[in-house]
């Protein structure tokens, strides 16, 4: 297997092989060239889920992990349950520092993300 880096030249040239190809094909060569370097980051929406099943149908031996904001609703916690159970995915979860995440609420309000806050001001 050979990891190939994508540059943006590559990048449209693949977008051109790919063009009409399914996910499958594109899974395939994902998986191909990038093996276990290859990871999913679905938020359980539609699209995440239809890769999570076409990946199973595959077989590979495939990184999952996803981000919890601490603000997902409780049916994407059984959701994600569910996957591994379903699919016996290992779903990582990662999620930001509760100290951190305290003292940006605190100087920047609940909402933050509702604002256009430039990174520099957060610390």
């Amino acid at each position: 297997m050979l990891a190939e880096t994508i540059t943006a030249a590559r990048a449209g040239e693949l977008n051109a092989v790919f063009e009409r190809s399914g996910p499958e094909e594109l899974l395939d060569w994902g998986l191909r060239n990038f093996g276990d370097k290859i990871a999913l980051c679905p938020a359980f929406g539609p699209e995440g889920m239809v890769l999570l099943d076409i990946l199973s149908r595959m077989k590979p031996l495939i990184r999952v992990f996803t981000l919890d904001t601490g603000r997902l609703p409780q049916e994407t916690h059984d959701l994600m349950q569910r996957v591994q159970d379903l699919y016996g995915f290992q779903i990582e979860i990662y999620s930001p520092d509760p100290i951190a995440v305290r003292e940006m609420v605190k100087a920047h309000g609940i909402n933050l993300f509702y604002h256009s806050v430039e990174p520099e001001n957060l610390n």
